[in-house]
């Protein structure tokens, strides 16, 4: 039986800065393995790229796994737990068969998305050979033969449906661990979430955009600090948003 969609709260702006601040006193609670989660997940990210052709796909079809796990330690920290390294695991054994269909699911919108994005660039540019023109130009830093804004349209389609799919993958990973959601639903709940509460989810991007592009300047390191306080911002979405009374684990 598929668990009933909990009820979304409207929350007020200033939640999006509430969500930066708890998150890093959740990470600031046991540094060192929220460090070693984050560095197995960034890890496991990279290595699984390198498998040929499915590498990809593999990474974001066991993604909404490794993410369902750590929210689950995020869990376990709240109700006053140690938040442990094999968080990172604990996927695999609650609803796995759903998160696995929530990172299917990615896959396929992502490939819809790309779909999309070449159908309307061989409309604008007229063709294979326009969109390989606009291409070659851009390799070479200037504009030969199509137009300068030829591969715009294109890619700003991609960026408003990519849009969408970024709020329904949001708070889905918790809805399936967390509230025992199936795949679908969950995506769906997100979304009306998301959109619902969208000022604070605007002034969290706000907070969050200065502090990605601090973290990248030290070789990518400040990553490690912020990877966990993104994880820990999604359990606390969760939490304010929905009822969290709601939440019931299940065994896959």
């Amino acid at each position: 039986m598929n668990p009933d969609v909990p009820s979304i709260q409207v929350q007020p702006a200033g939640r999006g800065v509430t969500w930066v601040t708890s998150a890093f006193s959740i990470f600031r609670a046991y540094p060192l393995n929220w460090l070693v989660s984050a560095l197995l997940f960034v890890a496991f990210q990279v290595v699984l790229q390198f498998v040929p052709l499915i590498g990809g796909f593999i990474v974001t079809l066991l993604s909404p796994v490794l993410v369902g796990g750590i929210l689950l330690g995020c869990q376990r920290q709240a109700e006053g737990q140690d938040f442990e390294i094999n968080a990172l695991v604990a996927g695999f054994s609650c609803n796995t068969s759903e998160l696995l269909m929530l990172g299917l699911l990615t896959a396929l919108f992502e490939a819809l998305i790309l779909v999309l994005m070449l159908v309307v660039a061989l409309v604008t540019l007229g063709g294979l050979d326009g969109v390989l023109k606009d291409l070659g130009a851009m390799e070479q830093h200037m504009v030969t033969g199509a137009s300068p804004l030829g591969l715009l349209v294109p890619v700003l389609v991609g960026l408003v449906l990519a849009l969408p799919l970024a709020a329904a993958l949001w708070l889905s990973p918790a809805l399936v661990a967390l509230n025992g959601m199936r795949a679908w639903p969950a995506m769906h709940a997100s979304l009306v979430a998301c959109f619902a509460n969208w000022a604070p989810f605007t002034l969290y991007g706000l907070v969050i955009l200065p502090l990605a592009i601090l973290a990248s300047i030290p070789m990518l390191l400040g990553w490690l600090v912020l990877l966990p306080m993104l994880f820990a911002g999604i359990w606390l979405a969760w939490r304010d948003i929905f009822d969290a009374e709601s939440a019931v684990p299940r065994e896959s």
